[in-house]
């Protein structure tokens, strides 16, 4: 099972780890949320939700969809050897040609950097590298959705990072335990009730 990258038995599919991986995120997001305006300024944050209800079909297609499965593809796919690595390099690429910071560009080429070494050196070692890598990437990448980084404290910065942090992980444990499909869809159902949380919240 764990050699296959996207099928799976559904008899032998991984629900009730996915619930209570999905449970344990969103009560670490909720509580994030709730605490935002205590433990930084809203105006530090990128995200226009008068803009996603405006075009929420369209927003929550790209949440939902688009974004879980190219970031599954990009940070998680190549945590096992497997001929796809091309896939994941391309995104990865992409992510760089189009984010504007240095500071995420220069992530991501270290990230694509450790990834081709990967290829060559099949150690426990450079396995483990790779995943802590992948996870601290794919945390980091998320910041480029919160504006005035020069300006955010280290506290805020750790605090801003621990949501993603917890996705990264869970989402690489699930993909290391079972496959890449799994993890899509742990995170294609995180995005789903943020997405739901976060616009309802907004019109209250």
């Amino acid at each position: 099972m764990n050699s296959i990258l996207f099928s799976i038995n559904l008899k032998e599919f991984p629900w009730r780890i996915l619930l209570k991986y999905l449970i344990f995120s969103l009560s670490i997001s909720l509580l994030h949320f709730f605490l935002d305006d205590v433990l930084i300024s809203n105006e530090k944050v990128n995200f226009d939700y008068k803009k996603i209800n405006e075009n929420l079909i369209v927003y929550s297609f790209l949440i939902i969809i688009i974004f879980p499965v190219i970031e599954e593809l990009a940070f998680r796919l190549p945590l096992k050897h497997n001929s796809l690595l091309w896939l994941s390099g391309s995104i990865i690429l992409v992510y760089i040609v189009l984010l504007e910071h240095s500071f995420f560009k220069i992530v991501l080429i270290f990230y694509l950097s450790i990834l081709i070494l990967h290829k060559f050196k099949r150690s426990k070692f450079w396995t483990m590298l790779v995943t802590m890598i992948s996870i601290l990437s794919f945390t980091l990448i998320h910041l480029s959705n919160y504006n005035s980084l020069n300006e955010i404290k280290v506290y805020e910065l750790i605090y801003i990072l621990i949501p993603q942090g917890v996705v990264g992980i869970l989402a690489t444990r699930i993909r290391l335990l079972y496959n890449t499909l799994c993890s899509i869809i742990y995170h294609t159902a995180y995005n789903g009730f943020i997405v739901l949380i976060t616009v309802n919240c907004w019109k209250c």
